[in-house]
């Protein structure tokens, strides 16, 4: 289902993880909700996991684990 249907997050911004909590406090300033939901993975593969939904992101597809 996470191919075909839009399950949820609706807008992400990738960006180093010493500047994440700084991005959170803008964005509750403006009283935006934001949180911390993957991280990239360092290896040949460009990867992102989220742990919240346990999935994995490879290319353009992500898959539960």
């Amino acid at each position: 289902m996470y191919w075909v249907y839009n399950m949820g997050i609706g807008f992400c911004v990738i960006l180093p993880e010493d500047e994440a909590e700084s991005a959170i406090n803008i964005a509750k300033k403006y009283s935006v909700n934001a949180y911390k939901i993957g991280h990239v993975i360092k290896g040949k593969e460009k990867k992102v996991d989220i742990k919240p939904k346990r999935l994995l992101g490879k290319g353009n597809r992500f898959y539960k684990y």
